[in-house]
C-alpha cells in the first residue's frame, strides 16, 4: 500500500481516524494504520479548500475551480460532511450564499464550526455543518484564518467593502463580532492562540 500525496490540509477525530486533503482535491483517510483514497463526491470542476473536525463530524469546504475560467475560481459553495471520513453527505445548499460567493476556510471552536470565503462573511454552524447562518450583515469579509482560545474566537482576513484592507474580527459569544485594528504584517494567512 504505497501512496504519495502532497498534503494541503488535514485533521483527526482524536480516535485514530485522520483525513487529509491533497493537491487536486484528493481526499485520503487513515484508520488502523492503513491509508486509502476516499471519494467525497466533489467533481473535478470544484476544489476542496479546507477541512475541520468537531461535534462528531469531519466537514470540508470548497468552491468551483477551472483553469480555463477567469478568475480561475470562485462561487458555488461546496460543503461535505462525514462522521467516519468514508461516507460523505452534501450540505452545500445550507449556507444561503449567492452562487458567486464561496467558502475557503473552516475552523472548529470546540462548540461550533466557523467558515469564510469569497465575500462570505463569517458563517456559523452549531449542528456539525448541516445548517449555516451569519451573525454579520453585509458581504464584506473573507477571513483567511481563525483561532480560538480563552473564550475568544478570532479571525483575520480582508474587507472587500474597504478596498480589500486587512481586517481582524473577534467574538466572545459567537453572535457579536467586533472589528479590530489589524496588524501590519504581510502574508496574513494564518493565526494561532497560545497561552
Amino acid at each position: 500500500n504505497n501512496m504519495r500525496l502532497l498534503i494541503d490540509y488535514f485533521c483527526s477525530n482524536g480516535s485514530g481516524i485522520v483525513v487529509v486533503i491533497g493537491q487536486d482535491g484528493i481526499v485520503a483517510r487513515r484508520s488502523e494504520g492503513s491509508w486509502s483514497i476516499v471519494e467525497p463526491g466533489v467533481p473535478a470542476t470544484q476544489r476542496i479548500r479546507d477541512i475541520a473536525y468537531g461535534n462528531g463530524s469531519f466537514v470540508l469546504v470548497g468552491h468551483n475551480y477551472s483553469d480555463s475560467l477567469d478568475p480561475a475560481y470562485n462561487g458555488n459553495v461546496v460543503i461535505k460532511r462525514s462522521s467516519d471520513g468514508l461516507t460523505w453527505s452534501d450540505a452545500s445548499s445550507a449556507t444561503g450564499l449567492d452562487s458567486w460567493k464561496d467558502l475557503r476556510r473552516i475552523h472548529y471552536t470546540g462548540s461550533e464550526f466557523l467558515a469564510s470565503g469569497f465575500y462570505a462573511r463569517v458563517l456559523q454552524s452549531n449542528d456539525a455543518g448541516q445548517t449555516w447562518n451569519s451573525p454579520l450583515n453585509g458581504d464584506n469579509y473573507e477571513l483567511e484564518a481563525f483561532s480560538t482560545g480563552n473564550g475568544i474566537d478570532y479571525g483575520i482576513g480582508i474587507n472587500y467593502s474597504n478596498s480589500e484592507a486587512y481586517v481582524d474580527l473577534m467574538t466572545t459569544d459567537g453572535s457579536t463580532w467586533t472589528e479590530l485594528t489589524p496588524s501590519t504584517a504581510e502574508q496574513r494567512n494564518g493565526i494561532t492562540y497560545f497561552n
